[in-house]
């Protein structure tokens, strides 16, 4: 069974790992300019050691791949997570949002929905039940 809470609570993490991978591959791309313009099957080696910036091109691009992929990765997990509380009726999404998106304490999600705090709470966790038990069979 899947815990869509946890994966709730995650929710800020994901959105804060996603902006330090964009800036990582930005940072890792503006090392790269004028040393990829470099192509490394120009160079004609006479020996059998290796040329440094070279392996350094090499390297930065094989980072780049990677981060890129985590990106993806990363995106997916969150606009998973978005599509499923996109589904919810409006009030449970905006209690669930404000709550774990956005972080607000109870007394703030309930002045903004209207709900004292143990219908809001109540109103949270049936939502988050019913998904756990619609999404039982899918890996998200």
């Amino acid at each position: 069974m899947i815990d869509f809470k946890e994966k709730l609570k995650n929710y800020n993490h994901l959105r804060n790992k996603l902006s330090f991978l964009k800036a990582d591959l930005e940072n890792l791309k503006s090392c790269n300019i004028g040393i990829k313009s470099m192509t490394i099957g120009d160079k004609v080696q006479s020996s059998n050691i290796s040329d440094p910036t070279s392996n350094f091109v090499i390297k930065n691009i094989e980072k780049e791949k990677k981060i890129e992929i985590e990106i993806e990765i990363t995106k997916m997990q969150l606009n998973q997570i978005d599509n499923i509380l996109n589904m919810l009726p409006e009030c449970e999404r905006k209690i669930i949002e404000y709550r774990y998106k956005n972080r607000y304490s109870w007394i703030e999600v309930c002045e903004l929905v209207g709900y004292c705090q143990s219908q809001a709470i109540n109103k949270m966790n049936k939502a988050i039940e019913r998904i756990n038990l619609f999404y039982d069979d899918i890996a998200i």
